[in-house]
Formats: structure tokens, sequence, C-alpha cells
């Protein structure tokens, strides 16, 4: 059984830790038609001390549901299922310290689109 405690923070100004400029777009910058989202840093170190966000940003107002799953395609934790989420951008910060080196795929999913995140998570 895995632990990963998963924060609800607010966005401040100078949370980050990687500075993405807008123009940017790489496999881990992955748009939808309701959904925007990309996970940083990416690859994770099992060793960092701060967590892992996941940013995501909707055009509508819409139920979301967010997983990870492991390479072979089983569900290895549910961060939250039919939450409703509003318009505009929301971060999910991922404590990270307990987890197990690995590929690992987080999936975004509203009531009409969904997006999938690869992330590394390296020693």
């Amino acid at each position: 059984m895995y632990y990963l405690p998963l924060l609800f923070v607010p966005y401040k100004v100078g949370d980050e830790n990687v500075v993405f400029e807008n123009n940017t777009s790489s496999l881990y910058d992955l748009e939808s038609t309701n959904i925007k989202a990309k996970i940083y840093p990416n690859p994770i170190s099992v060793q960092q001390t701060y967590p892992a966000h996941v940013q995501f940003q909707l055009h509508t107002g819409t139920t979301v549901s967010m997983e990870i799953y492991n390479e072979a395609g089983q569900m290895v934790r549910t961060f939250f299922k039919n939450e409703y989420f509003s318009e505009g951008d929301h971060i999910v910060h991922v404590e990270t310290s307990r987890a197990v080196k690995g590929k690992y795929f987080v999936k975004i999913t509203t009531k009409n689109d969904a997006v999938t995140l690869p992330v590394l998570v390296v020693e």
C-alpha cells in the first residue's frame, strides 16, 4: 500500500521551482478540448524535499477526477473523483517523498474529456 498525502494549497507567486514560459510546448504540456495540463518537475527525484505540481486549466467548470497509474496500467492512487472545479487554473501539490522509482501516468478526466501525463520517478 502506498501513502501519498495530497495537499490542496492555493497557488502563490514564488511557489514554483521551475519557471515555464507561456510559449513552451513539450510532451509534459498537454492540451485537449477542455483541459490543458502539465506536471513539474518531471522527472521527479525520490530524494527531493518539495512536492510535485500537477497544474491544469479548465475552459469551463466541470467535475474532475485525477488518478495515477503505474506502467502496468494498475491504479496506484485516486487523488479525487468527480469533484467540481470551476473554470480557470488549478494546481495540485503531490508529496513524492515516499514514491517508488518507476514510470507513472497521471490521468485527469472530466465528463467530456481526458488528459494523461507521463511521469518518471528516479532516484
